[in-house]
């Protein structure tokens, strides 16, 4: 008897609470990753976190800091005086003093939150693990809750928009993986201007930069667009969260069958970048992504730096969560076409052709033989250095 298409839509699709378990299971004895997210220094993020945390300890829980930078700021340094703060090690490296936080230190403690401030800086060579995220990991591991912050420029894929806006790579940066995981981000916002005036009086501290590069950093069409890059975030970030609560709630959907991204890479300058790009459109489309490459005759064929260019772009491609298919073949575009049916691909994002390449590229084979698949052509934005096509 064929079940009742009524009764099915009021109950949980089991691949949902199947899902539900694992998280469950994997965060039942880990701590709570809270993070406070703004769009530039100055915002406000390290205060908003000190200022919960306060409520927090004022709830009865036992709240400590393990690293916290106050920047001789009154205010910040005036609330810091009501909570333990866990002493830093410091660490000696070329002639220098490199204060960490003490990630054992705090481990014995075991409260049952901590602080630790910006969360996307590197550790200093010696320590346990290469980036503070990743002692944030430990804690987390270790039933510890976390209060941590950072700024859009530092989230992974968000790099490449970042570059364009501010003129500069940004390379201290955490992977989406690790923020997808957290319980809450909270974001932190105020006006560019407002910012602005808070520059001015000496309430945003900047003295690890030249006053030029405070000026061209600051300017209101920069802090507008990173502005702009923060709210997305948030909203697709909420985005994520209200459809995973409908789905497990049963709430009427329509609900279709799963987005499948393929991302076609080749080896160039551009590759990593175009990587990125895919994971937003992913993220928006809330899509599955998959990094799609073919090696044409011979990969040692390649040279060093193209054999970097595709590495780079898919250790990226890891890191951010995504699939890693990679064939060996001489016809590009049959390959495309037959793992994006046999998949169940349902969107497909190529480089756009230049020049010569239109002549014998497989993007338009690819567009004719797609039928019932989304075709995405992606411009690399900026100077690159151009690597044409070789002849299949």
């Amino acid at each position: 008897m064929a079940p009742n298409r009524s009764d099915e839509e009021g109950r949980p699709r089991a691949e949902d609470l199947l899902f539900i378990a694992r998280r469950d299971e994997k965060k039942a004895n880990e701590g709570r990753l809270t993070v406070y997210l703004g769009y530039a220094a100055g915002v406000g993020k390290t205060y908003s976190m000190l200022q919960d945390a306060l409520e927090r300890q004022r709830e009865g829980k036992d709240v400590v800091i393990g690293y916290i930078e106050i920047h001789d700021r009154p205010e910040t340094s005036a609330l810091v005086e009501d909570f333990e703060v866990i002493p830093t090690v410091s660490i000696e490296h070329q002639n220098l003093s490199l204060r960490e936080m003490d990630l054992d230190a705090v481990i014995r403690r075991h409260p049952q939150i901590v602080l630790v401030d910006e969360l996307a800086h590197t550790n200093a060579p010696g320590s346990r693990h290469l980036k503070r995220y990743q002692d944030v990991e430990e804690l987390l591991q270790a039933g510890i809750s976390v209060y941590t912050n950072i700024n859009i420029q530092h989230i992974e894929s968000q790099n490449d928009a970042v570059a364009q806006i501010i003129g500069i790579r940004v390379s201290e940066i955490v992977p989406d993986t690790f923020l997808s995981d957290a319980d809450e981000i909270r974001l932190i916002d105020i006006t560019p201007e407002e910012l602005n005036i808070r520059l001015k009086a000496g309430k945003v501290y900047v003295k690890d930069m030249a006053e030029t590069a405070v000026q061209s950093f600051f300017r209101i069409g920069n802090l507008l667009a990173l502005r702009q890059l923060a709210l997305r975030y948030m909203a697709e970030s909420t985005d994520r969260r209200m459809i995973g609560y409908m789905r497990t709630r049963a709430i009427p959907g329509p609900w279709p069958a799963a987005e499948r991204l393929l991302v076609c890479i080749r080896p160039g300058p551009t590759a990593e970048h175009m990587v990125r790009a895919a994971y937003r459109l992913a993220a928006r489309f809330d899509a599955d992504l998959i990094i799609f490459s073919v090696d044409v005759g011979d990969e040692r064929a390649l040279s060093s730096q193209e054999r970097l260019w595709i590495n780079q772009a898919l250790e990226t491609g890891r890191r951010l969560g995504g699939r890693i298919v990679r064939y060996r073949g001489n016809d590009v575009a049959n390959e495309i076409i037959r793992y994006s049916r046999r998949s169940n691909v349902s969107m497909i994002m190529l480089g756009k052709p230049r020049g010569l390449d239109v002549i014998f590229s497989p993007v338009y084979r690819v567009i004719r033989q797609s039928s019932g698949i989304d075709i995405h052509l992606y411009e690399p934005k900026g100077k690159d250095t151009y690597i044409p096509l070789k002849k299949q």
